[in-house]
């Protein structure tokens, strides 16, 4: 069965997730329970972001060289969640996965992006970016808490997602927002399921 036929998703975890114990747990658990869907998941910077938004603040520090320092920082924490769960391989090309796996987006950003190199431009847009790339049928986005909207505008004013975010999810067909530090052990996830605009 090739991955086409079982279904394609982008799963972007969000950095934040990278402080809470049960990440594997619960991310296992999602991949375990959805095996009709090839999953190519994607990291967010989490602290280490964080730390450079402060950094910038402190040294005004140039936008284009934060954007470039924030997918190294990526690139890490894409490192540090196969440490987590080293059963998902690392891939650098999100083209063709062989199955479930890790994305270190460094080489495609760099070579490929058409996305804004400042802050309008975080973790989300990029996963969007990619599911849009490779023609993926859904993209999840998991964070540590539900928008309190199912409008996806509502999700920029908020700051809920980036600002390019609407712009880079017009071709995926359903997006999902699940918070999956609150799974409980009956093995649901609170989720929002949002279709595509």
């Amino acid at each position: 069965m090739n991955n086409k036929a079982r279904g394609l998703r982008v799963v972007k975890v969000g950095g934040s997730l990278l402080q809470n114990p049960r990440l594997a747990e619960c991310l296992n658990r999602f991949l375990a329970n959805h095996t009709e869907f090839t999953h190519l998941v994607m990291v967010g910077g989490g602290k280490s972001v964080d730390c450079l938004r402060d950094w910038q603040a402190i040294h005004q520090l140039p936008d284009e060289y934060c954007h470039w320092a924030a997918i190294r920082m990526m690139s890490e924490t894409a490192r540090l969640l196969n440490q987590i769960c080293p059963e998902l391989p690392i891939v650098d090309s999100p083209f063709q996965p062989l199955g479930n796996s890790i994305f270190e987006g460094g080489a495609f950003f760099g070579n490929r992006s058409t996305l804004s190199k400042d802050w309008n431009t975080t973790s989300d847009s990029m996963a969007a970016e990619v599911a849009e790339a490779i023609s993926a049928d859904e993209l999840w986005l998991f964070k540590s808490s539900l928008p309190a909207s199912s409008n996806m505008k509502d999700w920029q004013s908020a700051n809920f997602v980036d600002a390019n975010f609407l712009a880079c999810i017009q071709a995926t067909p359903r997006v999902f927002v699940a918070d999956i530090t609150r799974a409980s052990q009956s093995n649901e996830t609170d989720l929002l399921s949002v279709q595509g605009i």
